[in-house]
């Protein structure tokens, strides 16, 4: 749970002084609060990520001169992307945005995103007031890439800004402060949202617990059931996302074997297994497949130290609980080329993953 204390001084600005019908009173103007998101570069173009920031920062100037708006500091949205709360695409939707606004204490969003093509880029931005989620002003701009590209970033930045100041004058103090008041301390949870628009994608490393029972699926003639030979173990695994939907891993098995005719710690099995896998994001849900090869070791009393390859394949569904920590199932099937024949194990483990 992050918590998120947004501290609300109200610094009137005195524009004009009308009357309050229904007091009588005159009525001190505010100047409303503009917090400005990072640019998203929509084809992330190395060559012009500069602009995800200098963008915005030439807004400070315009906005400055229209007397009519007070510029927070858009490090507040760095700082979310830093937590992890929000992605940097999020800059351009408008839930996100109105959120990330609000969590500021601003009463204005500005948002925005580029596409560089082979000869101009396009830049597209919008004003969002708050307390309606209303889009006010929205405008784009056609910019060639050379040194005019700067003069067109300045002129839509000036046209934004005046045109804001025509739909988004000063308020009244009371009507400002009923407004920002609900955001004077605010509880930011894990909320369903930031679940449901979660992006496996974003997180490299996962290590996860996965306790098992499996049981032999071929087993000797006149066997009752197919737990003659039974394995019950822990398995700690380790996935490193290579690119989205592909990654490599490793993981670790400490278990058990025992039959009808043997006890639990007769035959202790410690096997490790390289993977690849692929993982399929269906919103908050993640299914993957998994296949492996590597070696068992089996420390039976009765038959002493046995080891031989072995291969296993793994289906896992999991369910995401929390921004670093997922739940889920899988089922997989073990060979392990043992001596006199193979033996195949197929079985269920919990999987506690914990994302990084």
């Amino acid at each position: 749970m992050l918590v998120l204390l947004c501290q609300v001084v109200v610094v009137p600005c005195i524009i004009s002084v009308p009357n309050n019908q229904e007091t009588g009173k005159s009525e001190t103007l505010v100047n409303r609060r503009v917090i400005i998101l990072e640019f998203v570069n929509a084809k992330n173009s190395a060559d012009y990520k500069y602009l995800e920031e200098s963008i915005p920062d030439s807004f400070a100037d315009p906005l400055s001169r229209t007397k009519s708006f007070e510029l927070l500091d858009g490090s507040f949205w760095r700082k979310l992307l830093d937590a992890k709360i929000y992605s940097k695409e999020d800059a351009w939707r408008e839930t996100s945005a109105i959120e990330a606004g609000k969590l500021a204490g601003a009463d204005v969003v500005i948002i925005g995103k580029f596409v560089a093509f082979v000869d101009h880029m396009e830049i597209f931005c919008k004003a969002i007031e708050l307390s309606s989620s209303r889009v006010m002003v929205s405008r784009n701009k056609s910019a060639p890439l050379d040194n005019n590209m700067f003069d067109a970033v300045k002129k839509l930045t000036e046209e934004i800004s005046i045109e804001m100041k025509e739909k988004l004058p000063p308020l009244p103090q009371r009507i400002i402060t009923q407004e920002r008041i609900k955001y004077v301390t605010i509880e930011k949870k894990e909320s369903p949202d930031q679940v449901s628009n979660f992006n496996w994608n974003n997180k490299k490393i996962s290590i996860s617990l996965n306790p098992g029972l499996f049981a032999n699926l071929q087993p000797k003639p006149g066997a009752k059931s197919l737990c003659g030979i039974c394995e019950i173990q822990a398995e700690l695994t380790a996935r490193f996302w290579v690119v989205p939907g592909l990654y490599l891993g490793a993981k670790f098995d400490f278990g058990e074997i025992w039959s009808s005719s043997t006890t639990l710690g007769d035959s202790p099995l410690i096997d490790g297994f390289a993977m690849i896998g692929y993982g399929l994001p269906a919103k908050r849900w993640l299914f993957t497949l998994d296949i492996g090869a590597g070696y068992f070791l089996i420390f039976s009393k009765s038959n002493g130290l046995q080891y031989n390859p072995s291969f296993m394949a793994r289906l896992g569904a999991e369910v995401l609980l929390a921004p670093a920590f997922s739940i889920g199932l899988s089922t997989s099937a073990h060979m392990f080329y043992d001596i006199p024949k193979s033996m195949y194990f197929g079985g269920l483990a919990l999987t506690l993953n914990y994302l990084m």
